[in-house]
């Protein structure tokens, strides 16, 4: 697939290919660019399905496509660990809940970006304590990750990309057991910390 080198080539980007022993797992990641959900997967040596504003997801049609010559049983299986997750403004996006809930259950990753999109100004965007409380009910291991760079490369008032180096790195991994020690308040004052360095 060229997916990959397009979008390395594009932001001219760079990762340490992150392996994470545990699973499920929940990644929090900063919005860095429009195409961080590509970034992202790029970086992980395992599938993710993205929450995401719906309208940056592409249909989840595209998906069923890739593997419709798997068995029905297959496609169940692909379909929790590929598809994505929309979510849409001005909603409580209480189904994309349930799908999160319901892949994780099933042994699948998630990753989701809790400000929404990408800010104005390259800093970190206030965001509510849902992604924390929904992490704590998970009880399972979370990765926070950083995208570096990427505003420069491509800030969001921009109409064209602009020259840059853009870096992918895991910021900290926080074991189930560790998750389910933690209060909400504390999850979520990691996850903004983590994120804002």
């Amino acid at each position: 697939l060229l997916i990959g080198p397009y979008y390395k080539h594009k932001y001219n980007y760079s990762f340490k290919k992150v392996d994470v022993p545990h699973s499920p797992i929940i990644v929090v990641c900063g919005s860095a660019t429009k195409d961080e959900a590509a970034l992202v997967a790029l970086s992980f040596s395992r599938p993710l399905s993205f929450v995401a504003d719906a309208s940056f997801l592409a249909s989840e049609k595209e998906c069923a496509d890739k593997y419709k010559n798997a068995s029905e049983k297959e496609n169940s299986d692909l379909d929790l660990a590929y598809t994505k997750i929309p979510i849409y403004p001005a909603s409580n996006n209480a189904s994309a809940c349930v799908q999160i809930i319901r892949r994780i259950k099933a042994g699948h990753s998630v990753c989701l970006f809790p400000e929404g999109r990408q800010s104005g100004d390259g800093l970190t965007s206030e965001f509510s304590d849902s992604v924390a409380r929904l992490v704590k009910r998970l009880g399972v291991t979370m990765v926070t990750y950083k995208i570096d760079g990427a505003y420069m490369s491509a800030p969001a008032w921009a109409k064209y990309r602009r020259r840059g180096k853009t870096f992918g790195h895991t910021v900290c991994v926080y074991p189930a057991e560790n998750i389910r020690k933690m209060s909400t308040l504390s999850i979520h004052q990691a996850i903004k910390s983590d994120l804002d360095t």
